[in-house]
């Protein structure tokens, strides 16, 4: 939700979030999001008994079938609200439902394609939230896609490094990800050079923003802690060092989330 209030800012200014197309946006985008995540619950209950047995489906707190209930009502609403918006609107909920679905189902055992879904899954909010308040795809402008090549950058990054904590787990159910086809140290090398083609495209963005004050201040910390985050695992790629990475690069991406904001102010 909140990247989706980023892209309406840092396409249309403050003005654009007393509009009710973008109140609708966020409720289109938190329901899509209960509904992937959900149902990657459902689809991922083998791996999470051995990475993550504290998670609902594991820990018996629900079901499966409820989950998957759950889930289906979560996405459908999110189709029905989307529409208010506008066609525009409903054609990336529907791209973002397709690519979380097909994720969960069959690509997360694909290694990087995997990672590139989640990528861009997490991507979509900043596009979404300027074609809303734009309404229109061809409006959207250059910093917004920027913003949007810069966060599936680095998602793209955390999912490889997230990869290396979960290879125990993943070996054992059969995801092929990268620390697995390749190893840890060459994937965490992988994950540095992605990382670092995010941070200089922050740089780049610098003459699109509309407050350049407010950005160059906030991303340059964003940019310290994510380039610590995978310097840190590219340096000892254990799993323990990348699990901390992980973490890092999450507090990172949510600082560079506050620089799109503060651009557009």
């Amino acid at each position: 939700v909140i990247a989706i209030i980023a892209g309406v800012i840092s396409s249309s200014g403050l003005k654009a979030l007393t509009s009710t197309r973008t109140l609708i946006a966020c409720i289109a985008g938190l329901l899509v999001e209960i509904g992937v995540f959900t149902f990657n619950d459902v689809f991922n209950v083998e791996e999470d008994r051995i990475n993550s047995p504290q998670r609902p489906i594991p820990s018996g707190e629900i079901t499966v079938k409820e989950a998957a209930v759950y889930g289906s009502m979560a996405l459908v609403l999110a189709v029905a609200v989307s529409l208010l918006a506008g066609l525009e609107s409903l054609a990336i909920i529907l791209l973002a439902i397709i690519v979380g679905m097909l994720y969960n189902a069959k690509i997360k055992k694909y290694g990087i394609y995997g990672n590139l879904c989640v990528a861009l899954s997490t991507a979509f909010p900043f596009i979404y939230g300027a074609v809303v308040a734009l309404r229109s795809f061809w409006a959207v402008p250059i910093r917004c896609w920027m913003f949007f090549a810069m966060a599936f950058l680095a998602t793209w990054s955390r999912e490889i490094i997230k990869g290396i904590v979960d290879v125990e787990g993943d070996r054992r159910v059969g995801i092929k990800t990268l620390p697995i086809v390749l190893g840890e140290k060459a994937s965490a090398k992988i994950a540095l050079i992605i990382m670092l083609s995010a941070i200089v495209l922050s740089l780049v963005a610098i003459p699109f923003v509309l407050n350049q004050v407010n950005y160059v201040f906030i991303v340059f910390i964003a940019d310290i802690l994510l380039l610590y985050s995978v310097f840190s695992t590219f340096q000892n790629p254990t799993r323990q060092t990348a699990r901390r990475a992980k973490n890092m690069a999450l507090i990172g991406m949510s600082v560079g989330l506050a620089a799109f904001i503060a651009g557009g102010v």
